[in-house]
């Protein structure tokens, strides 16, 4: 009878990772595209609170689109962005997640799972290669930055089986994250800035993925699982308004993202990665020298997924940012 259980779950295990692997890795945590502070100086302090929305629906095949919405992902992320400036060209940034993540499956019957937690935290080191001074209309700045592993990687459903990595509130494993941004001033119009930002994050191995336990020798198995590469460009224009006494900053840019497929055991995940591209309006309010509101909203342009997904359908992020430096 024992034996008998043992391979009622090794089979159930796999029915669960087969069944979950095309719910799709193309959302999740926002975390690189949440990196990096506006530029201080010495002594500033900088203290971010927002709150992201990511709504995943519309199901893909490759490039092809279909109206199916028997699957829908909704990843809910408060974020705590933290900066201090160090000197005029060095800042010491550090994001921490807060997360929750659903699933919903329409069949026969309605399946909901979901998790919640802390996520895993990001700690960043800029520098500022052209810092923005009032006299130079370019800037630059680069940012060498860790992903720990801090955030719960077992949550499990009520009948004790362990929830697939998309699901989890942290990754098991340490990544390393290169970050980029370049902002300039056209001199016909000083309140205007073009930017360009590139962040690349190679993603560690979890070497204690969905663990099983032999009920007859007592033997602890587990896999590895690694999420794919990513890389993200995003380029674009924000200006700067006084519109009824307030001063009013709206912007547009293409956000470009690139996630390789993960790996299980090493070996090429079915349905995981793909290519996207995002037309992201913004506005931003800075109703103080402290203190600023902003507004973004992802829609999808382009989406091209490895074998079938669910990929996003929009993603929303709002948050307050307050500068506790010298004004």
């Amino acid at each position: 009878m024992l034996l008998h259980k043992t391979i009622l779950f090794a089979l159930l295990g796999l029915y669960s990772v087969s069944l979950t692997a095309q719910t799709c890795c193309s959302g999740g945590v926002p975390l690189a595209s949440n990196l990096g502070l506006p530029s201080g100086k010495k002594g500033d302090f900088q203290v971010g609170l927002s709150y992201d929305l990511n709504r995943l629906r519309r199901l893909y095949t490759g490039a092809e689109a279909f109206d199916a919405t028997s699957r829908t992902r909704n990843t809910q992320t408060i974020l705590l962005e933290v900066s201090y400036a160090l000197t005029d060209r060095i800042s010491l940034d550090a994001v921490v997640p807060y997360i929750q993540q659903e699933r919903i499956i329409r069949r026969a019957q309605v399946t909901t799972d979901q998790t919640s937690g802390v996520g895993d935290a990001v700690a960043l080191a800029r520098y500022q290669w052209i810092p923005a001074v009032a006299e130079k209309n370019w800037e630059w700045s680069s940012g060498l930055g860790i992903k720990l592993a801090n955030g719960a990687s077992d949550r499990a459903n009520d009948f004790g089986f362990t929830f697939n990595a998309d699901l989890q509130p942290g990754s098991n494993a340490v990544d390393f994250i290169l970050w980029n941004q370049f902002r300039h001033q056209p001199g016909f119009r000083p309140s205007m800035s073009l930017f360009l930002t590139t962040v690349h994050r190679r993603r560690g191995v979890n070497d204690d993925y969905l663990p099983v336990t032999n009920q007859v020798t007592g033997e602890r198995r587990a896999q590895t699982y690694q999420f794919g590469t990513e890389t993200q460009l995003s380029m674009g224009v924000t200006d700067q308004l006084f519109l009824f006494g307030q001063i009013v900053s709206p912007g547009l840019s293409l956000l470009y993202r690139r996630a390789a497929a993960d790996r299980t055991n090493g070996i090429v995940t079915p349905s995981t990665g793909g290519d996207f591209l995002f037309l992201q309006p913004t506005v931003s309010l800075t109703p103080g020298g402290r203190v600023s509101w902003q507004l973004a909203l992802d829609l999808p342009v382009y989406t091209k997924v490895i074998g079938t997904q669910v990929a996003p359908t929009f993603r929303l992020n709002t948050g307050i940012l307050f500068s506790l430096g010298t004004p």
